[in-house]
């Protein structure tokens, strides 16, 4: 999961601005006739700040987006990575009678990918209705981890598709005489590549070549709100947690039990962050849909067992004590946080009326994705499976602190089959680090640690 985000949930769309060498003049709102040149022009004057920027959106933009947040979310992205160089060249779309403009803006440490809705008719024709950052890409080279043993496996191309969502991905076949036991990697909160790259850093791309390198397969694939932003952004209030990960993960293990390099009774559900917590309700899923597969296991890499909207509250407390700033703000800041939890809590089973505005919500997340968590408990849920579980935690980790992997222990508690780890000195990335733990070290270039790659190693290999 990218720590940007403060927490587990998933990014689907956050409006950020970025920098440019110039001002851009009041005319640009004269360029409707050119999508690529209004979102070029929108992106420039944001960065630089200038009111342009705010002539060139529509009514419910400016209600949304106000000037105070898109000062700091510039502010915010520019201090991750560095000075701007420029944009490249418009690709444009036409969906749902909007035009939908994608960019790839160059800084100094970073490639940001940036998709920005125009409005097609009416009052909103040539004006700015969405802008998102899909992704951002590390410019530093990635290495395989030193565990890696070149040769030892090969990587094809794979496609994950969930009824109509085609999701390109990447399967890691070990050499030698099969069939071999296979894990489907499951990603964290938001719009994550098939190698879950946050900063320099590959997580999945390190835990897919240490295992594939041990005799295991390996299925990684991107991310649904990474390949399809575009059009999930058209029904954003009604992603769910089955639409943003569940359904596609299902689909991942019924690919793999199709695989007659695969065996069938060892195929292992491994979840990183929001797709540990989700583990046991992909499992559960699994097994009920259409393909009735069973997995053979869960690994669970730093779950959270207390409902998310309570994680969200602490990791936001644990920040504001590394930041500096006014304490009374800061407060402030905590005490709103707390109000949207509470919100979230208070949520009916179904959409009412009377349902908070989206902007009222932890992380501006609506209400359906809410629901959809609603009552689920991964702790009880993973017991009741009856399965072999590994979870792992580690103690460096602000994100999913340790007492969240003290109450998977406690919860396990005598359960058969069932180990529960807590790794000193792992971040949330389970990568080593020092001190404390801090979302700047996510820049830093490093690799999932070998003891994490042994012990999933290790669980696997004694499955039957």
């Amino acid at each position: 999961m990218d720590t940007r985000r403060l927490a587990l949930l998933p990014a689907l769309a956050f409006s950020v601005g970025f920098s440019s060498l110039d001002t851009v003049a009041a005319q640009a709102t004269a360029q409707a006739a050119d999508p690529g040149t209004v979102a070029r022009n929108f992106i420039t004057a944001f960065f630089a700040k200038d009111p342009a920027y705010r002539a060139m959106m529509t009514d419910s933009m400016k209600a949304a987006f106000s000037d105070a947040q898109a000062a700091a979310t510039a502010d915010q992205l520019v201090a991750r990575c560095g000075s701007f160089s420029g944009l490249g060249k418009p690709i444009e779309e036409a969906r749902s009678g909007n035009h939908i403009v994608s960019l790839r803006g160059t800084f100094d440490k970073y490639y940001a990918d940036f998709r920005v809705t125009i409005g097609g008719s009416g009052k909103d024709a040539g004006k700015v209705a969405g802008f998102f950052v899909v992704r951002l890409e590390n410019r530093a080279q990635w290495a395989s981890p030193p565990y890696a043993k070149a040769g030892s496996w090969t990587d094809e191309p794979a496609s994950v598709d969930a009824g109509g969502w085609p999701l390109p991905g990447t399967l890691s076949i070990p050499k030698g005489r099969g069939p071999f036991p296979a894990v489907v990697l499951v990603h964290g909160s938001g719009p994550n590549d098939r190698d879950e790259t946050i900063g320099p850093n590959k997580v999945f791309a390190d835990i897919a070549q240490g295992l594939a390198s041990k005799g295991i397969a390996v299925l990684r694939y991107d991310k649904r709100t990474l390949v399809h932003a575009t059009r999930l952004s058209m029904d954003v209030q009604d992603i769910d947690v089955r639409s943003e990960t569940v359904d596609d993960a299902v689909a991942a293990l019924a690919l793999l039990s199709r695989d007659q390099r695969v065996d069938g009774r060892r195929i292992i559900i491994v979840g990183h962050s929001l797709g540990a917590m989700l583990g046991p309700m992909i499992a559960v899923a699994s097994a009920s849909g259409a393909s009735a597969l069973h997995p053979a296991a869960l690994v669970l890499l730093a779950p959270n067992a207390r409902p998310l909207e309570d994680v969200i509250v602490d990791q936001v407390r644990y920040l504001s004590m590394l930041q500096p700033g006014n304490d009374e703000q800061k407060s402030a800041g905590i005490a709103e946080l707390v109000a949207a939890a509470a919100r979230v809590k208070a949520l009916g089973p179904a959409a009412e009326d009377s349902d908070p505005e989206t902007s009222e919500l932890p992380l501006a997340i609506p209400a359906a994705w809410w629901r959809s968590v609603a009552g689920y408990n991964p702790v009880t849920v993973a017991r009741g499976l009856g399965l072999p579980l590994l979870v792992i935690h580690g103690s460096r980790d602000y994100q999913v602190m340790s007492s969240e992997a003290t109450a998977w222990k406690s919860g396990l508690s005598g359960q058969k089959d069932t180990t529960t780890m807590l790794i000193p000195n792992l971040n949330h990335l389970m990568m080593k680090g020092s001190g404390p733990a801090n979302p700047a070290e996510y820049d830093t270039p490093g690799h999932v640690d070998v003891t994490l790659i042994e012990a999933v190693a290790s669980f696997v290999g004694k499955l039957k």
